[in-house]
């Protein structure tokens, strides 16, 4: 099946595997290069985003994510809250988003429940067990237990051939876009700096894929925790 992005994501070839690669500095370099560029757009759509909308749509979208940033002090304290999201958030977020993207049986079928989970919690790492939850927790341990039990790498194969790079920006996507849960409830008038938001993280999206894809997962979980890392700093006070 002919992608109809113009990042064919699927064909990227494994580092070891590669046969044409180039020396891991070179490949090191390229990352970088990529990440400064995510830096410097990320900051000039902060910059536009100020313009587009007026002060009080910015004040009022910063309290409702300091809200959001509080309720997570407060639940976990400080060090538990930088643990999560140094730790906790982005390998979680790796296993979910990038860990079964090879298509291999037994990593697909263990993150698409996971995804599915992350996405339908809302504050997954303050998850309370209610009986919604509860429910929602066993079918997805039954719908694992049913992949593994009615397909096979061939099946798994066939699907990355045919939809592979469509699925991959598929869950890319539903990553940017989960992250707009720290700036509920959503606003229509407020929509032009959603887009905004959400635009470097899908950048961002795509540069881990490619790291997990290139070089492996620990790698793209080594990466986010990188970019968590700096973020935090600039929200810290």
């Amino acid at each position: 099946m002919r992608s109809p992005f113009p990042f064919n994501l699927n064909s990227v070839v494994p580092y070891r595997q590669d046969p044409n690669r180039k020396k891991w500095t070179f490949e090191l370099g390229r990352l970088l290069k990529a990440i400064v560029f995510l830096i410097i757009i990320y900051f000039i759509l902060v910059i536009i985003s100020s313009l587009i909308l007026n002060h009080a749509i910015m004040l009022d979208v910063k309290r409702i994510y300091d809200v959001h940033m509080e309720k997570f002090h407060h639940f976990f304290g400080d060090a538990r809250f930088s643990l999560i999201a140094l730790l906790l958030a982005p390998i979680l977020e790796e296993l979910a988003f990038r860990f079964g993207l090879t298509f291999e049986k037994r990593k697909i079928i263990l993150a698409i429940p996971l995804m599915l989970l992350i996405t339908s919690v809302s504050e997954i790492y303050m998850i309370h067990f209610t009986l919604v939850n509860i429910i929602k927790i066993s079918l997805l341990i039954v719908f694992y237990l049913v992949m593994w039990k009615k397909t096979n790498e061939a099946f798994w194969l066939k699907v990355k051939d045919r939809y592979g790079n469509l699925i991959i920006y598929m869950f890319i996507l539903i990553f940017t876009i989960g992250h707009l849960n720290h700036l509920t409830p959503l606003v229509i008038s407020q929509a032009p700096y959603y887009g905004l938001f959400i635009l470097p993280l899908f950048i961002f999206g795509l540069i881990l894929t490619y790291i997990r894809l290139r070089f492996g997962i620990l790698y793209s979980m080594a990466a986010h925790i990188l970019w968590n890392l700096v973020m935090i700093s600039f929200l810290i006070k």
